[in-house]
Order: C-alpha cells, then sequence, then structure tokens
C-alpha cells in the first residue's frame, strides 16, 4: 500500500466537507468549482477559504489570485454582501502583478454580477472595457466568455434575435475548442431563448443536444441540467405529466449518486410541476424539503424562489395569508440581495394575490412598484404588468385610462415580439375595448390574439397533454370571441370559434396529423344533416356563458346563460354530491334544466327518437343530461335520445361502426375486489350474440394481454370490470384486467392488468362499440380538449362509440341496464343513442315497480344514481 501524505490546506479541507461531497481531486480550486457546480457552495467556501489561506502563507500570488477569483464567484453565487470585497482584492493583487488575463476575466464576473441583479448598463460597460482588453491580447477564451454573457443580457432584456445570433457564434467557438461541456452549457441557453419565444420544439432539440454532449462527456451535472430544462420546457406547455415523469427519475438518480443539492433542484423543480398538475399539498411538502436543503448550502436565490412558488400552492388552497407572507420573505430576501428581476417578479404575484383579496389600492401599488422596476431594466415582461393594471383600472371605472394602459401593453409586447405577450396583451385589450363598446376593434383584437396562439401551437411537441394543456389557459381567448360574436349576431363564426378550442390534440390523433384551421361552417352543418341530429353545444366562460344549437337543417340559434363558469361549476359540483349521497336530488336537477335546456326546448325535436348530440363545455362534462327534470316532471330522457361529443367536428372522424366482426366480452378479471354480478353481466351478454362470433373472457383468462390482442378484431368490446380514475394524472387511468402469468416484479406494463389511457393510444382499434361497464369510466381531469381518461383513450385508439358511466354504478341495476341495452341494439339496427334510452327507460320503470333489489332483497330506489350513470360518446347512430 503506497503512503499517502496530506498538505496542511488539504487536511482541514476534509475535515471541513462534508461526507456528501465528492472525492477530493488534487487541485483544490478545480474540486471547488466541482463543488461550486454542483451548487454546494458551503462545501465549495471551505476549500476556496482553505486553499487562499494557503497561498497566503506561501506567499504565492499566482495561486492567491485563483483562490480570491474562485472565492468571489462562490460569495457571489451565495449572494453574500461581501463577495465585492473580495473581487475587489482580486482586481488590485491582479493589477500589481500585471496580470491582463485575470484582470479581465474578473471584470467579466463582476459584470455577471450586476447582470444577475438587473444591472444591465453597468455591466455591458465591464464587458466593454473586458472585450477591449482580450482582442488586444488576442484572447479568444476571455472573449468568448465575455461574448456569452452579452448574449445572456441581450436574452434577458428580450432581445431575443440578438441573444441567438451571440449565443450561436459563442457555441461555434466551444466547437472549435472541442470544449463539450461550454457546448452543452451553451445549448441550454439557446434553449432558455426559443423557450421564452414559446418555441417549444426548438428549445427541446437544444436540450436534447446539450444532454447528448453531457453524456458524451461523461458530465453528470450537464446531463442533469439539460434534462431539467427539458421538463421546464414540458410545464411551460402546460404538460405537468411529462415534466414529471424526467423528475421523479431525474431525483432518484440524484438521490442515488449521493448529490444533495442537485436532488433539491430536481425536488424544487418537481414541486413546481406538481403544482401545476393541482396536487398542492405534496407540492408544499417538496418544496419545504428542497428550501431546507437550499439553505443547508448557502444557496439563497434559490431559497427565494421556493418560497415565491410555494406561495402559489399556498394561495390554491385558500391559506392566503400563509401565501402572503411566503411572497413578503421572498421580496425581501431579493431585496436584500438586489435581485431586481425576481424582486420585480415578487411585487408583481404579491399584486395579484392582493387584487383576489379586493384590496385594489394595495395591488395598484404593488403592481407600480414592480412596473417602475422592470421599467428600469428593460425586462421584457412589462406588458403582462401593463395589461392587469388595465383590467384593474376598467374595473375601477376608469375606461379611458384602461384603454390607454392595454395600448401600451401591447406596444410592449410588440417591441419584444414575445408571441406569449402579445396573445395576452391583444387579449385584454378585447376585453376593455368591449366595456367601451367598441365590440368592431374587440373582435379584430381577439382574432389577433388567436391568430397568435394558432402560430404558437405549431411549435407544441408531439405529446398528447402538451397539445391539450397548451390550450388550455388560452381557450379564455375562443371563449371571450364566441361572446362577443353571438352579441353581434355573427353566429356562424361564433360556431366555428367554439369548434376551433374544442378537442384539437384529440382531432390530431384521429386524423394522425396536426388541425390547420377550423372545420369549415358548411361541414358542421353537414355533419349535423347526414346524422339527421340536433347540435346543442354549450360555451362556458369566466364571465358569461352561452348555448349554439345547429338543427339538422342547417339553422343555427344562440342563447345566452346565466351562470357563469364558477356558478355552473357550484352547480353541478352541490347535484353531483347530492347524486352520490343518494338523497333527492330533483330541486337540483330542475334547476340546472332551467338553466341549461329551458332556453333551448322549444328547439328540440318532437320526435323523442331523433338524436340530439350535447357538446358540453367545463363542467358540464360532468352533468347528467339525461335526469335532468323539466317542470312537469319529465325527465330529459324520456323526451329526447342522447349522446354527446368532446367536439361536433369530432364526429366527422368517428366514423360509423362495423357491422360484422368479433365481440369481445371481459367480466371480473381477477385481482380486484370480487364483482359477482360483471361476471353474470358478461355472461348473459355474450350470450346475445352468435356463439361463433363471441370471445368471453372471465377472471383468469381476462388478461390484459389477451384483451388487447383481440381488441383490434371486435366490433363489439364489453369489459365489465372496475375502473380507476387518476385526476391529477389522468393518462394513468385505468381498467382493471388480469395480470399475466410472470411474476410481479417481471411483468412488462402491458400486461400489468392495468390498461391505462395511455397505453391506449399504442392500441388501434377498428371503429368498435365500446362499453365501460366500469365505476367512472366517463370522467378524468377536465379540460378544453374534453374529459381526459378512459373514454378518450378508447376514441382516440379508433373506438367509433364509447359508453361510459359519469360516477360508481350499483351492480344489479347496471347489469339489468346493459342486457336491456345490448337487447334495444340488436332491434334498433346498431342505434347506440336510441338503444340506451330505451335502456335507461326500462331501468327507470323497473325500479319504479320495485323490482331491481340489493342482495338482501330491499329493492332500490327510484334515484338517477341508479339508471342515469351512463352515457352514449361518440357516434351514436
Amino acid at each position: 500500500m503506497s503512503h499517502v501524505t496530506f498538505k496542511p490546506w488539504a487536511l482541514a479541507v476534509l475535515l471541513a466537507v462534508g461526507s456528501d461531497t465528492p472525492p477530493l481531486s488534487s487541485d483544490p480550486l478545480a474540486q471547488a468549482a466541482a463543488l461550486q457546480r454542483r451548487a454546494q457552495y458551503v462545501d465549495a467556501r471551505v476549500v476556496s477559504e482553505a486553499a487562499l489561506a494557503s497561498a497566503e502563507r506561501n506567499h504565492d500570488q499566482a495561486s492567491e489570485l485563483a483562490a480570491l477569483r474562485r472565492l468571489s464567484r462562490i460569495m457571489e453565487d451565495m449572494a453574500d454582501p461581501h463577495a465585492n470585497e473580495i473581487a475587489t482584492r482580486a482586481l488590485q493583487l491582479a493589477e500589481s502583478t500585471h496580470d491582463r488575463a485575470t484582470h479581465a476575466l474578473l471584470l467579466v464576473d463582476s459584470a455577471n454580477g450586476h447582470w444577475r441583479r438587473g444591472e444591465y448598463r453597468e455591466a455591458e460597460a465591464l464587458l466593454d472595457t473586458a472585450l477591449r482588453s482580450q482582442r488586444e491580447r488576442v484572447d479568444r477564451a476571455g472573449e468568448t466568455q465575455s461574448l456569452s454573457l452579452r448574449a445572456r443580457i441581450a436574452y434577458k432584456t428580450g432581445h431575443y434575435d440578438e441573444a441567438l445570433t451571440g449565443f450561436a457564434r459563442v457555441l461555434q467557438r466551444h466547437q472549435e475548442q472541442h470544449d463539450l461541456q461550454a457546448q452543452s452549457a451553451t445549448q441550454i441557453e439557446l434553449g432558455l431563448v426559443h423557450l421564452d419565444r414559446r418555441a417549444f420544439d426548438k428549445a427541446a432539440a437544444a436540450f436534447r443536444q446539450a444532454g447528448q454532449l453531457a453524456r458524451s462527456e461523461g458530465d453528470f451535472v450537464g446531463e442533469f441540467e439539460a434534462e431539467i430544462h427539458t421538463a421546464i420546457n414540458w410545464m411551460f406547455q402546460d404538460a405537468p405529466q411529462e415534466a414529471r415523469t424526467v423528475l421523479e427519475s431525474l431525483l432518484e438518480r440524484a438521490r442515488r449518486e449521493r448529490e444533495p443539492s442537485l436532488a433539491a433542484r430536481a425536488e424544487h423543480i418537481l414541486a413546481n410541476a406538481l403544482r401545476q398538475a393541482g396536487l398542492h399539498h405534496e407540492a408544499i411538502e417538496l418544496y419545504q424539503q428542497a428550501g431546507a436543503a437550499f439553505e443547508r448550502q448557502g444557496h439563497v436565490r434559490e431559497s427565494a424562489w421556493v418560497l415565491a412558488r410555494r406561495a402559489r400552492s399556498e394561495l390554491a388552497l385558500g391559506r392566503l395569508t400563509d401565501a402572503e407572507r411566503s411572497l413578503s420573505r421572498a421580496a425581501e430576501s431579493w431585496g436584500a440581495t438586489h435581485e431586481r428581476r425576481a424582486h420585480a417578479w415578487a411585487l408583481y404575484e404579491l399584486g395579484r394575490l392582493q387584487k383576489l383579496q379586493d384590496r385594489r389600492a394595495e395591488a395598484r401599488l404593488s403592481w407600480n412598484l414592480a412596473l417602475n422596476e422592470q421599467q428600469a431594466i428593460e425586462l421584457p415582461f412589462v406588458s403582462l404588468l401593463l395589461s392587469d393594471l388595465a383590467l384593474l383600472e376598467a374595473d375601477g371605472g376608469d375606461l379611458v385610462g384602461a384603454l390607454s394602459s392595454a395600448e401600451k401593453a401591447v406596444a410592449a409586447a410588440n417591441a419584444v415580439n414575445n408571441p406569449e405577450m402579445q396573445w395576452s396583451a391583444l387579449y385584454r385589450r378585447a376585453r376593455i375595448e368591449r366595456k367601451i363598446g367598441r365590440n368592431e376593434s374587440a373582435r379584430r383584437s381577439l382574432e389577433d390574439s388567436i391568430a397568435i396562439i394558432e402560430s404558437m401551437r405549431h411549435a407544441v411537441q408531439p405529446s398528447d397533454e402538451a397539445r391539450t394543456g397548451f390550450m388550455e389557459s388560452r381557450l379564455v381567448v375562443y371563449d371571450e370571441a364566441v361572446d362577443l360574436l353571438i352579441e353581434l349576431g355573427r353566429l356562424e363564426a361564433a360556431l366555428e370559434h367554439s369548434e376551433r378550442g374544442r378537442a384539437r390534440a384529440l382531432v390530431e390523433m384521429l386524423e394522425s396529423a396536426p388541425v390547420e384551421a377550423a372545420t369549415s361552417i358548411g361541414e358542421l352543418r353537414e355533419i349535423a344533416h347526414r346524422n339527421r341530429m340536433t347540435v346543442v353545444e354549450y360555451v362556458v366562460g369566466e364571465r358569461a356563458s352561452s348555448v349554439i344549437v345547429l338543427e339538422p337543417s342547417g339553422r343555427l340559434h344562440a342563447f345566452p346563460l346565466t351562470l357563469n363558469a364558477a356558478g355552473l361549476a357550484r352547480a353541478v359540483g352541490a347535484l353531483r354530491h347530492t347524486l352520490s349521497a343518494a338523497q333527492d336530488a330533483r330541486p337540483q336537477l330542475s334547476k340546472l334544466y332551467r338553466e341549461l335546456v329551458t332556453p333551448i326546448e322549444t328547439l328540440l325535436p318532437a320526435d323523442p327518437e331523433q338524436l340530439v348530440t350535447i357538446v358540453p363545455h367545463q363542467s358540464l362534462f360532468l352533468v347528467p343530461f339525461a335526469c335532468l327534470l323539466d317542470d312537469s316532471g319529465r325527465y330529459l330522457i324520456q323526451t329526447h335520445t342522447l349522446s354527446y361529443a368532446p367536439a361536433l367536428r369530432a364526429l366527422r372522424l368517428v366514423t360509423r361502426r362495423r357491422e360484422s366482426g368479433k365481440v369481445l366480452v371481459v367480466g371480473e378479471p381477477s385481482g380486484g375486489s370480487p364483482l359477482p354480478s360483471a361476471r353474470d353481466e358478461a355472461v348473459a351478454i355474450a350470450q346475445l350474440f352468435p356463439a361463433k362470433d363471441v370471445t368471453l373472457l372471465l377472471g383468469e383468462q381476462a388478461t390484459e394481454a389477451s384483451v388487447r390482442n383481440l381488441a383490434g378484431e371486435a366490433r363489439v368490446m364489453h369489459l365489465a370490470t372496475h375502473g380507476y380514475v387518476d385526476d391529477s394524472r389522468p393518462l394513468a387511468s385505468y381498467l382493471g384486467l388480469t395480470a399475466g402469468p410472470a411474476a410481479a416484479a417481471t411483468r412488462s406494463a402491458s400486461n400489468d392488468g392495468r390498461l391505462t389511457a395511455r397505453e391506449l393510444f399504442d392500441i388501434h382499434l377498428n371503429r368498435p362499440l365500446v362499453t365501460l361497464s366500469a365505476c367512472n369510466s366517463a370522467s378524468g381531469r377536465i379540460t378544453g380538449d374534453g374529459v381526459i381518461g378512459l373514454t378518450r383513450g378508447f376514441l382516440s385508439a379508433g373506438a367509433s362509440t364509447v359508453v361510459a358511466s359519469l360516477w360508481p354504478v350499483a351492480d344489479r341495476p347496471a347489469e339489468y341496464q346493459m342486457k336491456r341495452f345490448y337487447q334495444e341494439l340488436a332491434t334498433s339496427r346498431g342505434l347506440a343513442g336510441r338503444s340506451m334510452r330505451q335502456a335507461q327507460l326500462a331501468t327507470l320503470e323497473a325500479l319504479r315497480q320495485r323490482k331491481l333489489t340489493h342482495a338482501d332483497g330491499t329493492a332500490f330506489p327510484e334515484n338517477p344514481l341508479y339508471w342515469a350513470p351512463f352515457v352514449v360518446v361518440g357516434n351514436a347512430g
């Protein structure tokens, strides 16, 4: 064994640094740089101070200068107010030793500090000096660092073209020097510029390239940062589940590699994804963990960001005092460290919180302070603040001032060519224009806003969640446009715009191509005429709601509703709560009938067998229209045949069902809690079809692999099993089937007994009728693209019609209704809507006659809970 001798500084470092730090290198400053890059600032500072002390003892000025520079950079990362003192010492030493190269780099370091604080003019002045020195001495490496920081300033001030050009030039230099680590870092910078411009596809390509470069170099930190930004890109597209997949894997690896600061960073960004997914309690727990870790490592800036973002979850949970406290602490931290960009953001968030509490004067003050700060440092997001101030002024009655602020917001957004700011500013201007009666101007503003959104959408990554999520926060523009067009009497344009905002991702999957434009009004009329159906399309807005009716003849009508989105959500929530408790819901059913049906009931067909297709919106996806009660006490299903569609134009792609083929019936797969009625139901339904056509899978036979293998040939699929809905991860919602014979640890995802909504995207169905005789199978996460869950998964896979349930079903009534449904289907020439109507009426009558009983013999009551859970989605004719 060789004998190892430690120098005094190395022994001190070994005693000082934590056990989780990587092994020490022979070069203490390289070790300090590695620790700094991993955001382990306390440990990095200890190593640098030890190196500095050693250099001073040895009177080694070159080593002392290098240690001072490293220490000042670490202290700057820690937001230590004494960092400038160390930097000044380093500058003085560089001057006294005539080290012009290091002197220039120290100027760049100082400029970087000013950049962090939003002091861009000071940063550029220092960079000019550094660049002159570097060019005189032909110091290309130092010049590249200066050029990189200059591009970063252009990016932060919204000069995106200049930033892209600058980073491209820097990247070329790193390529000439074969510096893969620097290339990876620059690719991330390029990706961030693309992300600010919402060029999601280009950002993804840059982050992917950054990760590949880091992996080829064996650079875990670089790879980690590339993956972190890949997740952030997903979140910018409102796809938190895609982000979670990346981040959870990354967090597991960081913990395995014993990288505490990187793990904390992954926890922080993962908490953001959980917050975006609505999982606020889980998010707050992760924020607390990450914040504590950052504090241990002296990461002041990141600790403040954790506080500020935690405030959003606290706000969502109604913990307003906690949210304001968190925001105020973050603002104080950034104020103390002169972080002007972040401080301006905190003031903006504080103003939003105050406005929500109707503290308008305080909100105005916070926003004006934030505006002054943003304008002083030339941030590119001024338009957002101006737009919010405009709406605040409009609410206060100052319409002239509001319009002036809105115009300034549009000009500010156009000045930086930021599409996110542009569509938002135009939308908000339109709202103010409507308030002052300038409806034509408002219409043009909304059209321009929608055009920008449509252009942005082309850059969304090919993910169902991203395509759905991207539209979610922008649907307010389409809803506002529909409301205005109805007010202007332009009903054709209103229906076209309503359809443009609906089920875009589903339609794209069905078409296997991006949707370029709205389906024309002529095509929409043809759909209604061909199917002889009356279309009832609801538009639920934040401020107003309406209903559009398209008759089979092509005539259009529109009516306002009295409740907005919040009011309808409360009414629907109250109804479902009453139904779930098996209580008398008739008052609520009557109230919703008056709100949703009374305005249009004279336009509904007189023939009860003529189809009425309902296109719901927002909370209306959860409404059991079949059991809404009119003034005479009749349920809507007693007077009309109903079906549902996420969008009218989706029916153009959901073609008529196959007339021939196999029948696949599945009952009571093993693995879940017993469902004896499901087995009986499956056997009874199988007997309704010719034996040669039927494949009946019961219990152990009902494996996921078998269902997958047989699904493609089926014209009818009946699945009587358990349904599990995950609202936070809707694509993880699944039907319970039997797991494959392999040991649980080695089962593949395709045979684990859970047929998920996500897995359905990879299954090809040939236009079957699919019946999901399971609990909550029509439920899921409600989005502008419809309900994301099992029903949509089967439609995406190629089902023509899906029969699914809005809530947990009772075994015996469900078994009775399903038998009647298939009996009616055989005599109605396959008309699913008409067959479901007859089955529900028969079940209702059976309940009234007390023919359906529990196992103990007691009768089920005549409650919609037992006869109205099932809906027909898709092609019902």
